[in-house]
């Protein structure tokens, strides 16, 4: 520490006159600076997820640019309304060197103690501890998020009254109509510029490169020999136009015999469709195809037939698929289509309607298929999908009464917080039930699951829905109403890894929670994103398979337990 502040004062000193210059520039607001103490305090303190420190410093750098532009509002308020006098140059002095003692005290505190509740969070999820050098680093990061931030602030401010002035000079329009029309027209220009840029460059680049990694053939994963597999010799599906996921998906799973060694009794190949974007052209198409595949396939002779969501990559988590064939004995057929081949957050803004329309249209040509054949021949409906996948398989359903009449079972694993029926079914929960695991309507048709320990002896014949979902899961409880009202969750007692530290504030829990969907994903075992490690307890709730039993929920879960975590 003594070395690293050493090196910062000989680094002033010898840029003194440089620094100086800059300085002119830079005029900071007393009262925004004391705001902005406060806001990089409340920006640290803990959230669902541990932060990495790189993290912690955005976050903390935002904190203290949202406080400082508040202040400095409050500031423009106070001298505009109560003509506040201004002090001499002594008081001034004397009140920034105290400010500047003050704010020091306040960051390091701060920063220690954001450590301290990392720490505690990462004892609750089984994580590492933070180094203590992180609070360096969460003060670095944090001070040039806010330079940066700071620079942009003032080069609009700069641009903004450029724009003022050239306005006034507008002689022959009426007092102010020439500013607002200069206004006006430099934010539809700059609009249109930054649209344009945008849509040329970023949305372009990232396209292209996730359409490269979809085309990819990757060879860990060869073409299937098995005709009941999408791609395989005599499908309909040809095997390059299936992606990346879907290759992955129809090469990789348990076969007949490792079905067999596990249950002990003969066991049926698995039957896996899938219809990629560039197997059809356009979602009727897919659909079309992905249903001669299943009639190809006689997957309508199979006792369940699973109708599953991927993701917005195309991935379907290929733990929850294989332990469904393993503890069905592998008479099972499970069918997807594409509708996407980028990660689910870019899918939803780029391809908002893509993940619903899809996933109906699939759902609505399987049931109308069941319809036509006599009932006591029909295999089990299901539907199934995690995170976007959850969103879009469960779109077409109304609420109970429609899961209930429509399907057999259902399991709906990290289902992001704006899915319908998800968000209504939360909302009327009974009475007195927590927002983290509701029960709905006494469980009769539809269970909540935070904890897979809770369901490893359920016999429970009632409920066909399972909605499986972590306390810290960010991408379930992640919501724009974050940014102006606390949700129940935060009121009520705190889910199983939780920080009893938690706090709501306006904007910076949005900027947390919206953050920690990135850790979300590197957490494994029981929390964050990643439920690949704890499906097979809710899946065998949902789906109640025949003379199971705890010990059998172990066996498969340790035979299936992955070695990577989740590529949503």
């Amino acid at each position: 520490y003594i070395r690293l502040l050493s090196c910062y004062y000989n680094c002033i000193k010898k840029h003194k006159e440089h620094i100086q210059q800059a300085l002119s520039w830079i005029r900071f607001n007393y009262l925004g600076i004391s705001f902005g103490l406060v806001g990089y305090f409340i920006a640290l303190t803990p959230s669902l997820m541990p932060r990495p420190a790189l993290f912690m410093g955005v976050v903390a750098g935002v904190g203290f640019a949202i406080g400082y532009s508040i202040g400095v509002f409050a500031s423009y308020i106070a001298r505009k309304w109560h003509r506040i006098a201004e002090p001499n140059s002594a008081t001034k002095h004397r009140a920034w060197v105290a400010l500047g003692v003050v704010s020091i005290v306040c960051i390091a505190a701060s920063s220690l103690l954001a450590r301290y509740w990392q720490n505690d969070q990462r004892a609750l999820l089984d994580q590492p501890p933070i180094s203590n050098l992180s609070t360096l680093t969460i003060v670095s990061i944090a001070l040039a998020v806010f330079v940066l931030l700071y620079v942009i602030q003032k080069s609009i401010g700069w641009i903004c009254r450029r724009i003022t002035n050239w306005g006034a000079k507008l002689t022959f329009l009426p007092p102010y109509t020439g500013v607002i029309s200069v206004f006006a027209l430099a934010i539809f220009v700059i609009a249109g510029t930054i649209t344009g840029l945008l849509e040329r460059t970023a949305i372009v680049a990232i396209d292209s490169s996730y359409k490269s990694a979809n085309n990819y053939i990757d060879p860990a994963f060869p073409q299937p020999n098995s005709r009941l597999r999408s791609g395989s010799t005599g499908s309909a599906a040809n095997w390059e136009g299936l992606g990346r996921e879907g290759r992955r998906f129809v090469s990789s799973g348990p076969d007949a015999n490792a079905i067999s060694q596990f249950t002990g009794k003969p066991a049926k190949e698995p039957v896996r469709v899938y219809a990629g974007l560039n197997n059809a052209d356009g979602r009727h198409a897919q659909v079309e195809l992905a249903m001669k595949e299943l009639e190809r396939t006689g997957a309508f002779d199979r006792k369940m037939l699973v109708v599953a969501t991927p993701t917005g990559s195309g991935w379907i988590e290929a733990e929850t698929v294989a332990a469904l064939e393993y503890m069905h004995d592998g008479d099972t057929a499970i069918v997807a289509t594409q509708y996407s081949y980028l990660p689910s957050g870019f899918a939803f803004v780029l391809d908002q309607g893509d993940a619903t329309s899809m996933a109906k249209e699939l759902l609505n040509a399987v049931e109308d298929k069941l319809h036509s054949m006599p009932q006591d021949t029909r295999p089990k409906l299901i539907a199934y999908g995690l995170s976007l996948g959850s969103y879009g398989g469960q779109s077409d359903f109304a609420g109970e009464n429609d899961f209930e009449n429509r399907l057999d079972a259902g399991f709906f694993v990290g289902t992001p917080g704006f899915s319908e029926p998800w968000r209504t079914i939360t909302r009327d929960r009974d009475a007195g039930t927590p927002q983290v695991e509701p029960v709905y309507h006494h469980a009769k048709v539809i269970k909540f699951v935070t904890n897979s320990r809770d369901v490893l002896n359920d016999t429970d014949p009632r409920y066909k829905i399972v909605y499986f979902q972590y306390a810290t899961d960010p991408f379930v409880w992640f919501d724009a109403r974050l940014l102006y009202a606390k949700p129940d969750w935060m009121r009520e007692a705190p889910g199983r890894g939780v920080s009893s530290h938690l706090y709501w504030f306006p904007v910076v829990t949005f900027l947390q929670v919206a953050i920690d969907q990135i850790y979300s994903l590197t957490i494994s075992g029981d929390n964050g994103h990643d439920y690949s490690q704890d499906t097979v307890a809710p899946l065998a709730a949902a789906t109640k398979p025949q003379n199971w039993n705890a010990d059998k929920t172990r066996t498969l879960q340790a035979l299936i337990a992955p070695p990577t975590t989740s590529e949503d």
